[in-house]
């Protein structure tokens, strides 16, 4: 659980890095040719938290199908020990 609650918090300053970078490259289109290179460099930064964040949701999504299966396993096996602790009070009543 810890490790998904880290990966929820990466993703969530990933998300708000991209977000802080998408805001500053509206204006870098028609920015002077001197400020074209900081522009690509937002660019690449973009690119790669977008990529970071692609990632981590995928790890994230991965957890909660585990998180999902976990739970069905668990109630199944409350459901069994149920019909088990009934079978044996049947067969000791008989």
């Amino acid at each position: 659980m810890k490790a998904f609650r880290a990966t929820l918090a990466e993703c969530c300053s990933l998300a708000t890095e991209v977000e802080r970078v998408d805001e500053v490259q509206p204006g870098a289109s028609t920015a002077a040719p001197m400020e074209s290179s900081d522009a690509a460099a937002a660019d690449a930064a973009a690119a790669q938290l977008q990529a970071e964040l692609c990632l981590k949701n995928e790890a994230v999504k991965q957890l909660i199908d585990q998180l999902r299966q976990m739970l069905e396993s668990m109630c199944m096996w409350e459901s069994h020990k149920y019909q088990l602790e009934r079978i044996r009070q049947v067969e000791g009543s008989a």
